[in-house]
């Protein structure tokens, strides 16, 4: 009876193939009769091209942690329990803290702050043409297996994020990233337990979930069949199935069959074919069955060799269809330029993965924790309730969340402008960029080099190889940038709240800096050394050694910081460059650079002077006069006192601030030696001039 009932099995499914390549044949014909139009992006051999026909290399991002979230994007180890190991545990999770209108409103708010019109102009100036959006399905049809009812919630988004695309010229690639039932074994892709699109599941047949997805395709394509900026349809994400009996042809037949239902209504978009695999095993997909479609691979943690990607090149030449390298990323900034050199060497286009993450350094955009999400996150990788040990209510666990979604915000987000430069600037070249204005004098921050690659922005000599490899991190700290320059959080005030650390003889890192005024500087640098120990730091400027061998004492604690005076340096007006060079390794936080009164004591402004003429009498008894000259009125006259090892001691606000001589009496309670006073000018907010003085005091 089984050996029948499989008999019977293998011929339905026999015919149903040739069901399928006939109808497809029909399309087929009906497609190049009416010929697919030109207007929208679409395939030409193995090329993608637009509306004028000319090769489009498609430089995506991946709006992951969206429409899906993954538990890891929130900062969740999922592996740790199954009340965070999909998205809908998470959410389950979290209305029993704070019940479903509250976890309702937190998502709507989250996912309308993901993603804003200023999100895509900065994406569109960043030099990014398209977006691939992870859709789920369940915000576009009902969950139920059996109820085939359109859901509008997903097609409102979907909207919205096209009107911005149009507006700046930025393709739409719709990605159906989690499909009816689960595509596959890896729970948190699909959100589903089970792969129910090929074996069923509790709540559903395969046939339920795979006419539900055809449902749906068939729907998006009615709606966005006649849109320009659409770029195309991904069908189904990262599938991951391999069945104990071998091949699994129902992929290709659902492949087949979705294609037949959006071609009823829609001849004009590519579709991306990914594999089985997580994207990347092609066998029984080919050869194509459509026009105008592409293969769509996705790569992680491999290296960056033409022969990594030689499989899918061949099956582009051997089968004359376009490939798309759909997903990609979660590696360093090296890999980035490394991996977008090789595809684009080889007319390759891509989207890397993922926009928004929490507390992040390889994503475009950092979403800054809110206060108390450790907590969160200590619930929800609790394997019991431990929340009221956390100190969770509904009450604060509302207010988390609704944090976390305000921080979502573009404006309360970080941009990780490395990861950009990485991608869009670095390739092919070895530039180096600033990575912000750096005007001196002020503070230079450690973690702020310069953006660029290894041995020309700085360099590491640490644990290298793993931005090319599968190991895992690519830095110590894995913290501050996406680089191989080990940093860490640092709790010392005035600093960014991160130091470069983990430092070793030869590492070294330059700063591009802005000098207002050509002269004199005054250089300190805030380090730490353990106890045992003593760094040692060699600067120069502009290639040429200034301050060599300096050695930099204990400080009692690699968390114990001091400010350590380097000395003098001489800078011109306009571009400097500054590098630190490790001789014996030291933490350090950032760097100061303090003009200094030239010889005359006059420097020029804007062809203006200032004039400090010191303090009179010199040496200080009891009170003396610090007379200063003013070209202009100005807003704020500030003098600082320190003492030679760079202690503030005390803070004078001069009440004169007129054009012309000014005095300021100063009254004196310090010991006898020898002190510095800065003197510091202000207008329209801003710092215009600093100069130091001696003081000795008897």
């Amino acid at each position: 009876m089984a050996e029948n009932i499989t008999l019977e099995s293998q011929i339905m499914k026999y015919f149903l193939s040739l069901l399928i390549i006939g109808c497809l044949w029909v399309t087929k014909m009906n497609l190049q009769a009416q010929e697919t139009n030109n207007e929208f992006l679409h395939a030409s051999g193995t090329k993608i091209v637009d509306k004028d026909g000319s090769e489009f290399i498609l430089r995506g991002i991946g709006f992951g942690n969206y429409m899906l979230v993954e538990p890891y994007m929130w900062g969740i180890n999922n592996a740790k329990s199954k009340k965070s190991d999909t998205q809908q545990a998470i959410l389950s999770s979290l209305a029993q803290l704070t019940g479903w209108d509250n976890v309702n409103t937190f998502m709507d708010e989250y996912r309308k702050n993901y993603v804003a019109e200023t999100d895509i102009k900065m994406l569109k100036e960043a030099g990014f043409n398209s977006i691939r959006l992870p859709m789920h399905y369940n915000l576009f049809i009902e969950e139920n297996a059996t109820n085939n009812a359109i859901r509008e919630k997903g097609f409102a988004m979907i909207d919205e994020l096209l009107q911005w695309c149009k507006k700046y010229e930025i393709y739409l690639i719709l990605d159906m990233h989690a499909v009816p039932g689960g595509q596959s074994t890896d729970k948190a892709i699909s959100d589903q337990y089970s792969p129910g699109l090929w074996d069923g599941d509790s709540k559903g047949t395969p046939g339920q979930y795979q006419t539900k997805l055809i449902i749906l395709w068939k729907e998006i394509a009615k709606r966005y069949g006649n849109e320009k900026w659409i770029g195309g349809y991904d069908l189904i994400n990262e599938i991951m199935y391999y069945p104990s009996r071998g091949l699994a042809p129902e992929i290709r037949n659902l492949y087949q069959r979705i294609t037949i239902a959006i071609r009823e209504v829609d001849p004009n978009h590519i579709l991306f074919i990914e594999g089985n695999g997580y994207a990347n095993d092609f066998a029984e997909l080919f050869p194509p069955w459509d026009n105008n479609m592409a293969y769509s691979f996705h790569r992680y943690w491999c290296g960056n060799k033409q022969s990594d990607i030689q499989y899918i090149l061949n099956l582009r030449d051997i089968y004359k269809l376009p490939i798309w390298m759909g997903e990609s990323g979660e590696n360093s900034n090296t890999w980035f330029t490394s991996a977008i050199e090789l595809l684009e060497n080889n007319k390759t286009g891509w989207a890397w993965w993922a926009y928004k993450k929490v507390s992040n350094i390889s994503g475009i955009v950092s979403i800054p924790r809110p206060d108390g999400w450790d907590k969160i996150l200590n619930y929800l990788e609790s394997s019991t309730d431990n929340s009221a040990s956390l100190g969770l209510n509904a009450e604060n666990t509302k207010a988390i969340l609704m944090e976390l979604a305000q921080n979502t915000r573009l404006e309360r987000s970080k941009i990780n402008k490395d990861v950009i430069y990485s991608m869009i600037k670095q390739p092919y070249n070895n530039n180096t960029l600033p990575y912000g204005n750096n005007i001196l004098p002020g503070k230079l921050y450690a973690t702020e080099y310069d953006l660029g690659r290894n041995g020309f922005a700085y360099n590491e000599k640490g644990i290298l190889s793993r931005e090319s490899s599968s190991d895992g991190s690519y830095n110590e700290g894995w913290l501050g940038r996406n680089d191989a320059v080990d940093a860490e959080t640092c709790t010392d005030p005035g600093s960014n709240g991160f130091n470069i650390g983990w430092t070793q003889s030869g590492e070294w890192l330059n700063y591009t800096v802005n000098a207002q005024q050509k002269g004199d500087y005054n250089l300190k640098i805030r380090y730490s050394v353990g106890t045992s120990s003593s760094g040692n730091v060699t600067v120069k400027l502009n290639g040429v050694t200034v301050i060599n061998n300096f050695s930099l004492s204990s400080t009692g604690g690699w968390s114990n910081y001091r400010l350590g005076d380097l000395g003098k340096i001489t800078m011109n007006q306009g571009t400097n460059v500054i590098q630190i060079y490790i001789n014996t390794g030291f933490n350090f936080s950032y760097l100061t650079f303090d003009y200094i009164e030239n010889s005359t004591g006059i420097f020029s402004l804007k062809n203006e002077s200032f004039c400090f003429n010191g303090i009179f009498p010199n040496p200080v008894v009891s009170s003396t006069s610090v007379r200063y000259t003013l070209p202009y009125e100005v807003d704020k006259v500030t003098f600082r006192i320190y003492n030679l090892q760079g202690a503030l001691l005390n803070v004078i606000h001069a009440k004169e601030t007129q054009k012309g001589e000014n005095r300021m009496e100063y009254f004196n309670n310090f010991t006898s030696g020898v002190y510095q006073i800065q003197m510091c000018v202000e207008k329209g907010n801003q710092m215009i001039y600093k100069a130091f003085s001696k003081m000795i005091v008897k």
